[in-house]
């Protein structure tokens, strides 16, 4: 490994969640990342845009903000955005921008899934932030409508997207993925139209 990549593999191995994988496991990743700079004011990545990225600070700062600029988050070096919108495979929910100069490692999604069917902490560990920012996006705009819980919709207020899966899954499957992305419920979904709900009841009773 020659010395830029090992820097990289070394940087990782001091950054959650890349800091619970073994010394060989790292050494596989540097490889597979690019790296890019932005300056100062930089909207990395804009809200109602795709992205098939997770996003790495190797330096630098940047302000996670809602679709309005209401800042939600702020992220230094060794932390990570952009898994919010590899996991539910739709546009980003969120403004990133560069508040300053920044360097980031960026990892394509293919390569965080390899990743995460070896080792399903990294997967919670990401799901667990997106449902606070999720969170921390409800409240902003529970707020903006006076405290109007009532009269907000309630698609401003979900915590997380919906989990789905095939009716041709196995109850065992079904089961691991409910267990693995902290569900009590999935929608099952068929050529694009829900045709049932399988629950931690259906489970239990059957």
């Amino acid at each position: 490994m020659d010395v830029e990549l090992a820097e990289v593999r070394d940087f990782l191995a001091r950054c959650a969640p890349f800091d619970e994988l073994t010394g060989d496991q790292l050494d596989r990743i540097p490889a597979r990342l690019s790296q890019r700079y932005h300056r100062r004011g930089t909207v990395i990545l804009d809200a109602g845009a795709r992205n098939d990225t997770l996003h790495i600070i190797r330096s630098g700062a940047v302000e996670v903000c809602d679709p309005d600029g209401v800042l939600l988050d702020a992220r230094g070096e060794g932390d990570c955005f952009g898994y919010s919108s590899l996991s539910h495979s739709g546009p980003s929910r969120y403004r990133m921008v560069a508040v300053a100069d920044t360097l980031l490692l960026e990892m394509p999604g293919g390569v965080l899934d390899d990743l995460a069917a070896e080792h399903p902490q990294l997967r919670r560990f990401f799901g667990e932030r997106s449902d606070r920012l999720r969170q921390d996006l409800a409240s902003a705009r529970l707020e903006a409508a006076g405290g109007d819980a009532l009269g907000t919709p309630v698609g401003e207020l979900l915590a997380r997207d919906a989990v789905t899966t095939g009716p041709d899954t196995t109850i065992r499957d079904a089961a691991s993925l409910m267990t693995d992305r902290r569900v009590s419920a999935l929608l099952v979904v068929e050529s694009g139209r829900v045709v049932g709900i399988f629950t931690d009841r259906d489970l239990r009773s059957k």
